[in-house]
């Protein structure tokens, strides 16, 4: 599997935690869906948008970002807004970009 992009995924919604799911994930893919499409697809996932990050266990983030994956093709390997740095140059342990 995506271990950075999950491991990636995990960090923004735990830096996050005090807001609800449908506003992190909004803002990781702010360019493909808006909260209201993030909301029906978190339904259609047997989630609730006004979930916070705490509240899910390993086992429901673990099928989120193989959700999340199949819909967008891969996980995010940087935080929004982080500045991407070439891949020779990241951290060879995979760790998300801030």
């Amino acid at each position: 599997g995506d271990v950075a992009g999950f491991q990636c995924l995990v960090r923004w919604v735990f830096l996050h935690r005090r807001k609800y799911l449908r506003h992190v994930l909004a803002a990781i893919w702010q360019e493909q869906w808006t909260k209201a499409d993030v909301d029906r697809w978190l339904e259609s996932q047997g989630l609730s948008g006004q979930l916070r990050a705490e509240a899910l266990a390993v086992e429901e983030f673990v099928a989120l970002a193989h959700a999340l994956r199949e819909r967008f093709g891969e996980l995010p390997h940087s935080l929004p807004g982080a500045v991407e740095r070439p891949r020779e140059e990241q951290d060879p342990e995979g760790e998300c970009e801030e």
